[in-house]
Parts: C-alpha cells; structure tokens; sequence
C-alpha cells in the first residue's frame, strides 16, 4: 500500500536543494523523490517525524509576567515565551544551547516518554514513545517511536550500544548505521578527554535527543532566555532562536553539519523556534520541550505571525536508570537486503591531531 501527497500540499512541492547529500535530505525531508514515486505510508509518517525531531509537561512560566512582557516587545520579531518570568541578559542562549549537548553526552543516565504533535498541510501526525540513553560519554541510547496519521501508523527505533547506531523503521527502508568507535578514533584524545574541547560533545551528539540539540545549535541562532518554573515549581530555561545564516563560533566540521546552515532553506523549514530547557541540578538542561514555527509572509512591512508547525516534548522523566545489556542491542531485520553506512558523513572533515585540536590537510 503507498501514500502518495495531494500536490497542492506543501509535501506535494517538496525539492531537494542542489548538492545536497541523499542522506541529509532524507534525513531532513524524508527523500521527496520517494514520496513522489510513491512511498510506503511508513517513509511518509517517518519523513514528517524526521523532518521537525532532527531540525523533541507544557511550561507555564508565571512571575513578573507585565515586567517581562513589556521588555519582550522590543525583541526583533520575538516568540513569546508562556508567562515569561525575567530575561536573563547576562547569558548568551547559543552557549547554553551548546552547554545542553554537552550535557546530553557526557550527563546522566535519563529515561523519558516521547510526544509529538506536528502539522503540514493538510496533514497532522501524532506520535508517542520512550527515550532511553545511558550517558557519561558512553553513546549508549535507544528511542522507540509509534507514528500515526489517521488511520495510517508505524513504528521507528533508534538504538546504540555504544558503537553502533542504528535507525530503522518498520517500513521497507533499509536500516542505517554509524559507527561510533570510527568517529571516537578521528577525535584522538579529544573523545577521551573532552576537557578544554567544547566542540566534542558535538562530533558524538549522534542519536537520539543529543543529535536534536546538535541540529538545533546549528541550525538556529538563539538570541533570548528567559528563566523560570513550570507548572509543578520546576526551574527551567526558555529560549528562543531564529535559522541561523552563519554558523556559530564553537563547530564541529563534518558533512552533516554542513547542510545544518542553508543560504536557502527550503521553504517547509520551520524558520523559529522555542526550546524549554531543565534548570534545576539533578538533570540540567534536559530538554523537555521543543516547539517550530514558521513565520508567515510579511504585509506591508510588518512581520507575519508564527504558526506553530510541531512540538516534542518529555515527561515522566526519569534519573539516574538502571542500564541492562539487553536495552541497547538491536537486531536487524530479517527482510532487509542492503544496509545504509553513513558514518563518512559523521567523521571531522579535517584531520584532528591528537591533542584534540583541528588541523586542515
């Protein structure tokens, strides 16, 4: 059975931007060339999943609402964070962003149920499963995913054991893998001793939630936080960011991030978006909310508004886990005929010296 899009949808327009890798706009746009061809309904629900995850308890910040509201105005083309409580001008919002992959990497072990909602078009997709990663730089995770889409649904799975990653889904796509120990052996002493390297965090954020921050850092130029507490008194983090067209001070050089900062970005990318960040100590800067925005065209100078496109959000998270041999094995499937390698697109462009610094060929 295949799902082919209504071609006066926004799937319907979908082009890949010249000399962008098959990967990467796979991986961000879930391969137009398929969907046009007539891809399974697993490669849609996928496709529109991948597409706002990889660019992941609803927030209600209350204190000093007028205050704080009155400064926001005079943002450029702002987000409103909800009920904002204080700017913190004193933080640059890309250093806290980076701060939160870095966490992802090298923090705790962390358990969590996944939810996201997203629209496109014509088309709306739910989407419900868990998250598990086991931290301390080890690369361990797994991430299950059930899509839906009417009465249309799949599955996808993300899993590492450390040196492996793979990503299948439960449609006829072959599963994907990368090898970790590859990437950890181009980093030299940088992978084993990140201390004095921010950018490492970055070349292992691979899988999961981790890479959601990478793309995130990349992709957007954050220029606001605000501070403050959820519904159930936890502190946290809210910032807002816009496509960046630069790329930021602190990077990781491989073909991945290349493609993060598109001069042109296709029209579909969400061009703004609010991340809700943990600011308490047992789990700092866990993101427990993501939400994209597309800024509608401008009339007579006066920006358009933000229609929300898709949120991802954890709850019932769950710190320190207990870790078992089994969570992280993975098993191909029986019916798949080829592997997709894609490590090459993970490794540093540049030759790294030992000492963990970039040196070009």
């Amino acid at each position: 059975m295949t799902q082919k899009p209504n071609r006066s949808s926004p799937l319907g327009r979908l082009r890949k931007p010249p000399g962008l890798p098959d990967r990467v706009f796979a991986r961000e746009l879930m391969a137009s060339r398929g969907i046009h061809r007539g891809a399974s309904i697993g490669s849609f629900l996928i496709f529109l999943f991948l597409f706002f995850s990889l660019n992941a308890p609803t927030i209600c910040l209350c204190q000093d609402a007028n205050t704080s509201q009155a400064k926001l105005q005079s943002l450029p083309n702002p987000i409103a964070p909800q009920s904002p409580t204080s700017l913190s001008n004193s933080l640059d919002p890309n250093q806290l962003v980076l701060r939160a992959v870095q966490q992802a990497v090298w923090g705790p072990s962390v358990h969590s149920i996944v939810k996201q909602r997203s629209e496109l078009g014509e088309f709306q997709l739910v989407g419900e499963g868990e998250y598990w990663a086991a931290g301390q730089g080890t690369g361990q995770m797994k991430m299950t995913m059930q899509l839906m889409a009417g009465e249309l649904q799949t599955n996808m799975i993300q899993v590492s054991d450390g040196r492996l990653v793979w990503t299948s889904t439960s449609d006829d796509e072959p599963p994907r893998r990368v090898f970790l120990d590859e990437v950890r052996r181009e980093l030299g002493s940088m992978a084993r001793n990140p201390s004095g390297h921010p950018q490492a965090a970055l070349y292992l954020a691979i899988g999961g939630h981790a890479e959601m921050l990478r793309c995130l850092y990349y992709r957007y130029r954050w220029f606001k936080v605000w501070a403050g507490k959820d519904e159930k008194g936890t502190n946290v983090w809210q910032l807002v960011g816009t496509l960046r067209t630069e790329a930021p001070s602190i990077a990781s050089y491989t073909i991945v991030d290349s493609y993060y900062i598109q001069q042109s970005p296709p029209p579909e990318l969400p061009t703004d978006v609010r991340l809700t960040l943990d600011r308490d100590d047992k789990l700092p800067l866990f993101p427990y909310k993501v939400e994209y925005f597309r800024r509608e065209p401008s009339l007579d100078g006066i920006p358009g508004k933000l229609v929300l496109l898709s949120s991802v959000t954890h709850t019932e998270i769950e710190t320190p886990i207990t870790i078992t041999k089994e969570l992280f094995q993975y098993q191909v499937r029986e019916d798949a005929d080829r592997i997709e390698n894609e490590t090459s697109e993970y490794l540093p462009l540049y030759p790294i010296a030992d000492a963990g610094t970039l040196q070009r060929r």
